[in-house]
């Protein structure tokens, strides 16, 4: 969700979303490169453990993303472990195509929306839960 999106802050954001994870369940958030330290300051916050990932434009580029994996449970191993990067687009592709890494990783994530727990989050404005 994007600041236009939703009246939540980062950390309201976080915290909704570790709260409603189902035992062993992961929240993914993709947040600009150079406000990582407030996600994973968010994440703390609330008790999560954090997984960063770098997401890079093109592989010759400068990190410009983060993918962060979250989750409340200690001893939770994600089936497929978050990579130390990824790259969004291929060498010389446009900004429309993505790479087969990229799509893999996050096809295996599931689907977008799907129920995992006692809530899910469409809706993120303080106290908003569905």
């Amino acid at each position: 969700l994007s600041n236009f999106e939703s009246s939540a802050s980062l950390e309201h954001f976080v915290a909704t979303a570790v709260a409603t994870l189902a035992p062993g369940g992961v929240a993914c958030f993709v947040y600009p490169w150079a406000g990582r330290e407030r996600l994973r300051a968010a994440a703390l916050a609330v008790g999560a453990t954090t997984t960063l990932c770098a997401l890079h434009h093109q592989a010759d580029r400068s990190p410009v993303r983060v993918l962060a994996a979250l989750t409340h449970d200690a001893d939770v191993t994600p089936c497929r472990p978050v990579p130390p990067s990824l790259t969004l687009h291929p060498l010389g592709a446009a900004d429309s195509v993505y790479g087969i890494e990229i799509e893999s990783f996050f096809s295996q994530l599931g689907e977008p929306g799907c129920r995992r727990g006692g809530a899910t989050l469409t809706a993120l404005s303080p106290g908003a839960l569905q």
